[in-house]
């Protein structure tokens, strides 16, 4: 539970974010107000195959996005929290590369784009074996070329 004016302090929902606009506009308030946690749930999730947050690959994209923005709107947090930020960034780019990957059908495009994200999770945070197992197998991965006798 949030006071409105914090909420309006804040900005607002970012409504150009088709998915986590409510995790963007905590992350903001969290840069001015002090949370709580509570360890009763007040709240119940439903879930079923049209929900945005199972898109996995929209919702690693959107985080980028949050990231993004919030390494431009409070570069201070940033620097005063670089280990945190980077393990963030390495585990969405890793994210949204493996989502790339499982659904990729051996498109050339979209395993490039899998193996650039899986890149930048690297270079955010070399030392993971996950990311390593992954760019392995997206390099691994033969590809589809269009106008050479593939599909």
């Amino acid at each position: 539970m949030v006071r409105r004016d914090a909420v309006l302090e804040a900005g607002g929902f970012d409504e150009s974010l088709r998915s986590a606009p409510d995790c963007d506009l905590w992350l903001r308030l969290s840069l001015e107000n002090e949370m709580v946690g509570l360890d009763e749930a007040l709240l119940q999730l439903r879930t079923h195959d049209d929900n945005l947050s199972g898109d996995r690959e929209l919702n690693a994209r959107m985080w980028l996005l949050i990231l993004d923005k919030l390494a431009r709107e409070a570069p201070g947090f940033v620097a005063r929290h670089p280990r945190a930020y980077r393990r963030a960034l390495a585990k969405e780019h890793r994210r949204l590369g493996r989502e790339l990957l499982k659904t990729s059908g051996r498109d050339a495009a979209r395993l490039a784009e899998a193996r650039s994200s899986l890149a930048r999770s690297l270079r955010a945070s070399p030392a993971s074996p996950r990311t390593w197992r992954w760019l392995a197998v997206a390099w691994l991965t033969p590809t589809h070329r269009r106008g050479r006798g593939g599909a």
